[in-house]
């Protein structure tokens, strides 16, 4: 179960789940995002992904009830806190809109101009998964993209 969420101020963590075997990287976060399993946090119920470091990390959390006693105490910060929620359905949505309408070649190019850092962060494999698609497209649209063929 999901105890705390978490904003990076430093490092990147992946977060995915594992089906059939294989791990699906559903995202990262990064550089003042939020990280963990929010799903489990808010429903304080067991955790239905993973959240993995990958590179040295600092975060900084705040545990559920210690939110809840901000939202009472400072009413100003439950709205803080519907704006979190806004920001992650926002762009849960505009991810899943992607993944059903955009060729694999739109998805790597979209992912380059919101995401370029992660190149080199993170490993290829990991990319291919986020972006469904496998390693070796993922391969082949990157040389294509600097210009190799």
């Amino acid at each position: 179960m999901e105890h705390r969420f978490y904003i990076v101020q430093d490092g990147v963590q992946r977060l995915f789940v594992e089906h059939d075997g294989t791990e699906h990287c559903l995202g990262f976060s990064y550089g003042h995002s939020w990280t963990g399993d929010y799903d489990s946090f808010v429903r304080q119920k067991p955790g239905r992904f993973n959240v993995q470091a990958i590179t040295d990390s600092t975060l900084v959390g705040i545990t559920h009830a210690d939110l809840n006693r901000l939202y009472d105490t400072v009413p100003a910060m439950e709205r803080f806190g519907r704006l979190i929620l806004e920001e992650q359905i926002v762009g849960r949505a505009t991810r899943e809109i992607e993944q059903i309408a955009l060729s694999a070649e739109e998805r790597y190019h979209r992912f380059m101009e919101r995401s370029p850092q992660l190149l080199q962060l993170v490993a290829q494999k990991d990319l291919a998964s986020y972006l469904r698609m496998t390693p070796e497209t993922f391969s082949r649209l990157r040389a294509k993209a600097f210009g190799r063929s």
